[in-house]
């Protein structure tokens, strides 16, 4: 009788594993994709470092919506309730390992296909600057900014954990590959699709009691 339930607990940590691990690829997967397939598309002028906003968050929505199949999946297996701590857990995991593939898919571009990414970057927004009729001080003020954070950003373990940050839960003030500098940029996403389902299956749960 102490036995059993030992080894049931010890079924579905594994099941939990394997449910995260598999889903966290599938994610990390897909949102490097489209962090690859977009590059292209700002080199050759058709996205830009503003309009890769909706691409930049679309794919992230898309790439964390197995977090909601995932468990479910896992709340099958459960025999059909789960309690909200462990949706939540499993969907954070789910995100930590898919931030992780892309933090890494990201340094693999940067050091091949976007090394001009910076540079590129600060043109772009001193440019949009005087195309806005800033004056020479607020443009010479923009180029100060845009040098210190290129400089910060040569850091690779500052440059990971911003890329990092970019999809797991963190708001962090830095001008991002999706923003415009000195932006405070609020990164959610994991941890907003972790409490919206985990509450939808808490919620679907006590109603099924009802």
């Amino acid at each position: 009788m102490v036995i059993l339930p030992s080894i049931a607990c010890f079924g579905q940590k594994k099941l939990m594993k394997r449910i995260v691990i598999i889903n966290g690829i599938i994610a990390g997967v897909i949102v490097s994709a489209m962090l690859a397939l977009s590059l292209p598309l700002h080199e050759n002028g058709i996205l830009n470092y503003n309009s890769g906003t909706v691409v930049g968050y679309a794919s992230m929505v898309i790439a964390l919506s197995v977090i909601f199949f995932a468990i479910r999946r896992y709340r099958e297996h459960l025999g059909g309730e789960i309690t909200f701590g462990k949706a939540f857990g499993v969907g954070l995991a789910i995100t930590v390992i898919a931030s992780v593939i892309y933090a890494v898919t990201w340094e693999v571009c940067y050091h091949t296909i976007a090394g001009d990414f910076m540079a590129r970057m600060t043109d772009y927004y001193v440019e949009e600057k005087i195309a806005a009729g800033a004056t020479a001080e607020e443009v010479a003020a923009t180029r100060k900014e845009m040098a210190e954070f290129s400089e910060l950003y040569e850091n690779p373990a500052i440059r990971f954990g911003m890329t990092l940050f970019e999809i797991f839960p963190r708001t962090f003030n830095y001008p991002d590959f999706f923003g415009t500098p000195s932006a405070k940029k609020y990164f959610a996403f994991g941890a907003t699709f972790c409490i919206i389902r985990s509450l939808y299956y808490r919620k679907e749960k006590d109603a099924v009691r009802n």
